[in-house]
C-alpha cells in the first residue's frame, strides 16, 4: 500500500509540473516569426516540378546473332569499342563453304557472260561492216547499171540515126519526090519489062516502105528508144524487100539507062542489110543490158537485204546475250548475297562507339539465330527517362534545361506527343553528356523541371501554405499582426503551386509556415525583411 500511495503522489506531482510547463511555453511564445507573401493577380506562373527517372545510355543495344555458329571471340566486358569494330566472331563451316563456293560461281558466271556479250558485240560489229559493204555495193551497182544502160542507149541511138539515114538514102533513088513530099511515087512504076506482076509488087512494096518510114523521127530519143527502134526495123525490113524486088525488076527490064540504077540499088541493098543487122544488134544489146542490169540490181538488193537481216539478227543476239547475262548475273548475285549475308554476320561490327556492358554467351558455345550475344551502350551520353502528369507537359518544351540531382544540368531531348491513357502521364527524355561518369546507366536520378504557365489572370499560392482536409481547405493570413484562418476553394495545380478560386483576394498577406505550427489568433512577427512578394504588374514567382 505504501508503494501504491507513493506512485500516486509521483504522478500527481508530474501532472502539476507538466501543466506549469505548458503555461511557461505558452507565455514565452508571444509572436511567431514566419515567412509571408503578399498576393497579387498574375498571368504567368513559374514553378518547379521534381520527379525521378531511370538513367540509360542514349545509344544502347543488345546484339543478337543473325546466323548460327560457334563463338570464337568476344570483346571483354568493360572494354570500349569504336563504331564498326567487331564485337564477336562465330565459326560455321557450312556458311563459310557456301560463301566461297558462291563467290567462285559468281566470278565464273560473270566471266562467261562477259565473253558471250563480247562475242555478240563482235558479231554485231561484223554484221554492221558487211551491211556497210552491201550498201556501198548496192550504190555502185545502181551507178554501174545506169552506165551500162546509158552506153547501150548511146549505141542504139547511133545505130538508129545511121540506119535512118541509110534507109532514107536508099528510098530517095526509088522515089520521084523528095522526102518533104513524102516520096510521092515509085520511080520505076513505068519501066518496060515482061514481069508485070513483079512491077506491081514493087509499087506496092514502095508504098509500104514509104508509109513505115515517113512517121519515123530523124533522131532517136532515150525516152521512146524501144518503140523507135521497132518502127525503124519494120521500115528497114520493108525497104530491104523493096530493094530486093526493085533489083529483080531492073534486071529484067529493057533500057540502056538502068545500069546506074541497078548498081545503086545493089549498093543500097548491102547498106540496108547492114543497117538491119545494126538495129537488131542494138535492140539485142538493149535487151541484154536490161536483163543484166536487172540481175545485178536484184543481186545487190538481195545482198543488202541479207546484210540488213544479219545486222538485225546480230542486234537481237546481242540483246539476248545481255538479257541472259543479266538474268544469270542476278541469280548468281542473289545466291552470293545470301551467302555473303550469313558469312558477314559471323563477325558483327559495332553499330556505334561504346562500352561492352555484358555477355550472354561464352567462348565455344553454339548459338542460334536471334540469340542474345552482347550488350553494348554508349556511356558517354546518357538519358534520364521520366514520366510527368499530362497537365504539366504544356509548361515544358524541347531544349529546356533540367536540373539532375541538383548538381548537373540536362536538356529535354524528347517529349512524347500523347500521354498514357491509363496513367495520364507523358514520358520525357533528358539528355546529358556524362564525361565525368557521375551518372551511371541503370541508376535513378532526381529531375527538377522549371515549369512556366501563361494564360488567364489568377491568384496562385504555394501548396505548402495550404491545409487540405476532408471537409475543407484553408490558409492563414496576417491581419493586424495575428494569424487569421481563411477557408479557400482551390483550383488548378501548377507544380508546387495551386490556384485559389475563392476565399482570398489580391493584397492579402499569406503565411507560409515553413515548419512553424500556426493556429488562428497567434501573434505573427513579419519583420522588415520578411515579405517575399515580388513587384510586377502581371507576374510573380512563388517559391
Amino acid at each position: 500500500m505504501a508503494i501504491v500511495g507513493g506512485l500516486a503522489l509521483f504522478f500527481i506531482i508530474l501532472a502539476i509540473f507538466h501543466d506549469g510547463a505548458d503555461e511557461v511555453i505558452e507565455d514565452s511564445n508571444d509572436a511567431k516569426k514566419v515567412t509571408t507573401q503578399v498576393l497579387s493577380v498574375q498571368d504567368e506562373v513559374t514553378s518547379k516540378l521534381t520527379t525521378s527517372g531511370t538513367i540509360v545510355p542514349q545509344e544502347y543495344s543488345i546484339i543478337r546473332g543473325l546466323t548460327p555458329g560457334t563463338v570464337q571471340f568476344l570483346v571483354p566486358v568493360g572494354e570500349r569499342v569504336e563504331r564498326g569494330q567487331s564485337l564477336f566472331s562465330l565459326a560455321d563451316s557450312n556458311i563459310e563453304n557456301n560463301y566461297f563456293n558462291s563467290l567462285t560461281s559468281f566470278n565464273q558466271t560473270e566471266s562467261l557472260t562477259e565473253q558471250r556479250v563480247l562475242q555478240a558485240e563482235l558479231a554485231l560489229s561484223s554484221a554492221e561492216a558487211r551491211l556497210e559493204v552491201a550498201r556501198k555495193n548496192f550504190e555502185t551497182t545502181k551507178l554501174q547499171t545506169q552506165e551500162n544502160l546509158s552506153s547501150a542507149e548511146s549505141t542504139a541511138i547511133n545505130s538508129y540515126n545511121s540506119a535512118y539515114n541509110t534507109l532514107k538514102h536508099a528510098l530517095i533513088p526509088l522515089s520521084t519526090g523528095a522526102l518533104e513530099n513524102n516520096f510521092t511515087q515509085y520511080r520505076f512504076r513505068n519501066v518496060l519489062g515482061n514481069n508485070f506482076q513483079l512491077r506491081e509488087l514493087a509499087i506496092t512494096q514502095f508504098d509500104i516502105a514509104r508509109n513505115l518510114f515517113i512517121p519515123l523521127s530523124p533522131t532517136a530519143s532515150p525516152s521512146v528508144l524501144g518503140d523507135q527502134m521497132n518502127g525503124l526495123l519494120s521500115a528497114l525490113e520493108a525497104g530491104k524487100v523493096l530493094l530486093d524486088t526493085t533489083s529483080l525488076l531492073l534486071q529484067g527490064a529493057v533500057g540502056s539507062d538502068l545500069a546506074i540504077s541497078i548498081s545503086q540499088t545493089t549498093q543500097n541493098q548491102t547498106l540496108v542489110n547492114n543497117a538491119v543487122s545494126s538495129v537488131i544488134g542494138a535492140q539485142n544489146s538493149l535487151a541484154s543490158t536490161d536483163i543484166q542490169n536487172g540481175l545485178l540490181f536484184i543481186r545487190a538488193e538481195n545482198d543488202l537485204t541479207l546484210a540488213e537481216l544479219d545486222r538485225t539478227n546480230a542486234e537481237i543476239g546481242l540483246d539476248n546475250a545481255k538479257k541472259s547475262a543479266t538474268i544469270e548475273a542476278t541469280a548468281s548475285q542473289s545466291q552470293l548475297d545470301n551467302a555473303s549475308y550469313n558469312f558477314s554476320n559471323l563477325n558483327m561490327p559495332s553499330p556505334f562507339s561504346g562500352t561492352i556492358i555484358s555477355h550472354f554467351v561464352t567462348l565455344g558455345e553454339q548459338v542460334t539465330v536471334g540469340q542474345q550475344l552482347v550488350e553494348i551502350g554508349n556511356l558517354d551520353l546518357v538519358e534520364v527517362i521520366a514520366d510527368i502528369d499530362v497537365e504539366f507537359s504544356d509548361a515544358i518544351a524541347l531544349g529546356d534545361k533540367v536540373s539532375i540531382n541538383k548538381t548537373y544540368e540536362g536538356i529535354i531531348s524528347e517529349i512524347e506527343p500523347a500521354g498514357d491513357i491509363n496513367s495520364g502521364k507523358v514520358r520525357i527524355t533528358v539528355t546529358r553528356d556524362n564525361f565525368d561518369n557521375a551518372l551511371k546507366a541503370g541508376g535513378v536520378a532526381d529531375l527538377t523541371f522549371a515549369l512556366s504557365f501563361s494564360d488567364e489572370k489568377r491568384l496562385v499560392v504555394p501548396i505548402k501554405s495550404t491545409t487540405i482536409e476532408e471537409t475543407e481547405s484553408f490558409v492563414f493570413v496576417v491581419e493586424d499582426g495575428v494569424a487569421v484562418k481563411r477557408l479557400v476553394t482551390l483550383g488548378k495545380i501548377f507544380g508546387d503551386k495551386v490556384t485559389v478560386l475563392a476565399g482570398l483576394s489580391e493584397g492579402a498577406r499569406l503565411i507560409i509556415p515553413e515548419g512553424v505550427f500556426i493556429s488562428e489568433g497567434d501573434k505573427i512577427d513579419i519583420g522588415d525583411d520578411n515579405d517575399t512578394s515580388l513587384v510586377g504588374e502581371n507576374s510573380s514567382e512563388l517559391e
